[in-house]
């Protein structure tokens, strides 16, 4: 493949893409940023649904939360995210407003949100597309699809994604340790996890753990993957702190992960 093949495609990379887009880092966290060449349909630096991901990271309690263990740069971009959600002319502001609720957690009061889900697994398609190009020289296998778990992001019944215990089991049985890359790691690190074979599929297994923030975790996976059969340790006696969710994992373990619109609790 030629060098400056786009990462996604086979167009010429005329641009660099930043792997996440340069406005998730502060402006003291911007050396040795990871780049990778992109045709210009493939360069989100401008895109709307960048900035629409970034606020949803940005915002999220969990990172609230741990603001005394992140550079100040950090909550400069909090407070520049928290005026785009404040501002009556933004688009973007709107469409969330629309149907913010006032709710309690344990930190307090803060408000909920509904999100478009497809915008935000989009752009981080694109940053798992970019960091597999980076990584290994080549791109993902064509028309892979990936699937996509949040464990920060919550629902109305103040569950995460339920994928995100299976994922945390896969961690603890297969991961003895685990080595980020990235040069800015408490804004943003990652690590490509082999896992064995799967007994079903004889496919290698890998996947891909990505930290915002030193707290928000995105997991990625190709779709299918993961499997029951590869999962047979997992007994439900292991998911007794959840038991509304043993039946569901159970039933969908293997499945594309499907598009939610789940409750963001952020902190406003």
């Amino acid at each position: 493949m030629a060098n400056n093949e786009c990462y996604m495609c086979p167009s010429e990379g005329v641009t660099r893409e930043h792997v996440p887009p340069k406005c998730f880092f502060p402006a003291e966290c911007r050396e040795n940023l990871i780049t990778v060449p992109s045709c210009n349909d493939h360069n989100n630096g401008g895109s709307l649904d960048v900035q629409y991901t970034w606020v949803i990271i940005l915002t999220s309690i969990s990172v609230a939360e741990n603001l005394d263990n992140l550079p100040d740069g950090v909550k400069e971009l909090l407070n520049k995210a928290l005026g785009t959600l404040e501002r009556n002319d933004a688009r973007l502001a709107q469409r969330l407003r629309n149907n913010f609720q006032r709710i309690r957690v344990n930190s307090g009061e803060t408000i909920a949100y509904e999100f478009e889900r497809e915008r935000f697994d989009n752009i981080i398609h694109s940053i798992a597309h970019s960091l597999y190009f980076f990584e290994y020289g080549k791109k993902y296998e064509q028309n892979s699809k990936l699937s996509i778990c949040t464990p920060n992001i919550l629902y109305s019944d103040l569950l995460p994604d339920i994928y995100a215990i299976l994922f945390d089991l896969i961690e603890k049985k297969y991961v003895t340790s685990l080595s980020y890359k990235g040069d800015n790691q408490v804004i943003f690190k990652y690590s490509f996890i082999n896992l064995p074979k799967n007994p079903l599929t004889k496919k290698e297994i890998l996947i891909l753990k990505m930290v915002f923030y030193n707290i928000f975790t995105v997991w990625v996976t190709k779709e299918g993957d993961i499997t029951e059969d590869m999962l047979d340790c997992i007994k439900p006696s292991k998911l007794v702190t959840a038991k509304s969710i043993i039946v569901p994992v159970r039933r969908i373990i293997g499945q594309p992960l499907p598009y939610y619109n789940p409750v963001h609790w952020t902190v406003l």
